[in-house]
């Protein structure tokens, strides 16, 4: 798309206030009308006009959305998910908090989108920025949940010692003094951390819930529904399907299987990620983020230790290739930004909307 920075300003006495209208608004690129600059109030006067009417036939910009795309809102999704990913790998039990975060994010951004495109405000150029966004979000999320220590709770150090040598008299008194194990108070308090477990295992997966539910909705919206506003501007939209900027015109004619596969892609990453996630949260799989116990590495082999190794190790290989597919989602989104011409201070404006978003991330 390119911007009309130099088109000459047209006159015209005998038409309607629509068509007047409609010819004034090349004032905002022209900014040349006998001789003098125009002042910035009028940019935004005429700016305004044209964003608030969608009857114009030329396309002088993608209107502003910051609250859906503003510079804010892209940097707390980036921001948030980096944090949480680094969250859950230094404090794993702290990862309710970040799975809760993103949802919340993925939420204000799905939630407006889905109201505007039903009354016809939404372009296809922040409609496909909102499924980046969701997309990016729960990908990171599903990727590290199966680090989380909430979904198992193996046997304490202690609890495998006093097993394995069927409690020896010798390994009590190592473990707990010479008054021997608290079994009694140890029995009365054991249905307090199950709660707390459940709970924790209740919250996490509603936030995991909450964003795939988000974001399956959205490109079913996507998919069913193919109108958006500034139809002027939508065929010389770009967008960056897989990596590779495609104009909305050529998708339409040359490449609409490609937006299939584009909408069929980010249904799928969430469903193959939530498999991984149910596969990795069996007791069987040893927990992601720490090695077989070594007295089990001295009597097995490397054979012999692959296969009790094998969900953790999934886990990592999904988890390098998660890493590389939200890598193509930012860099696609970032790109498809600078792609397009848009109007306003969407990419520069630092208004409440966008402070807030970066402080809930």
């Amino acid at each position: 798309m390119t911007c009309k920075s130099s088109i000459p300003f047209p006159a015209s006495n005998n038409t309607t206030l629509q068509e007047q209208l409609n010819q004034t608004l090349w004032q905002l690129f022209s900014l040349h009308a006998n001789g003098n600059t125009a002042s910035l109030g009028d940019t935004l006067f005429l700016s305004s006009i044209y964003c608030s009417m969608d009857s114009a036939t030329q396309c002088y910009g993608i209107c502003p959305n910051a609250d859906l795309a503003g510079v804010g809102v892209r940097t707390a999704f980036w921001i948030s998910s980096i944090l949480q990913a680094i969250l859950v790998a230094i404090s794993p039990e702290d990862s309710t908090q970040g799975a809760w975060t993103a949802a919340v994010l993925t939420a204000s951004v799905i939630i407006p989108a889905i109201i505007q495109k039903r009354q016809g405000n939404l372009s296809i150029y922040h409609a496909t920025l909102v499924l980046n966004f969701a997309s990016f979000a729960s990908l990171v999320s599903l990727a590290v949940a199966p680090m989380c220590t909430v979904w198992r709770q193996g046997p304490t150090e202690e609890d495998a010692l006093r097993t394995s040598d069927n409690g020896n008299p010798i390994i009590e008194v190592a473990l707990y003094g010479e008054e021997g194990s608290p079994e009694s108070d140890e029995d009365q308090l054991t249905n307090l951390p199950k709660r707390k477990v459940h709970r924790e295992r209740l919250m996490l997966s509603l936030a995991l819930l909450t964003q795939v539910a988000l974001q399956w909705t959205w490109v079913a919206i996507l998919f069913t529904d193919p109108n958006y506003c500034q139809k002027a501007c939508v065929p010389e939209t770009i967008v960056l399907l897989f990596g590779f900027p495609l104009s909305v015109h050529e998708l339409n004619r040359k490449y609409y299987a490609l937006w299939l596969l584009w909408l069929l892609f980010n249904l799928s990453i969430t469903l193959i990620w939530g498999t991984v996630l149910v596969h990795s949260s069996s007791p069987s799989v040893h927990p992601i983020l720490s090695r077989q116990p070594s007295r089990v590495d001295l009597s097995l082999t490397w054979r012999d230790r692959f296969p009790l190794d094998k969900g953790r190790l999934l886990v990592l290989s999904m988890n390098s290739l998660a890493f590389l597919l939200a890598v193509l989602l930012l860099v696609s989104s970032e790109l498809q930004v600078t792609r397009n011409c848009l109007l306003g201070g969407e990419n520069f404006d630092w208004s409440f909307g966008q402070i807030a978003a970066l402080l809930v991330a």
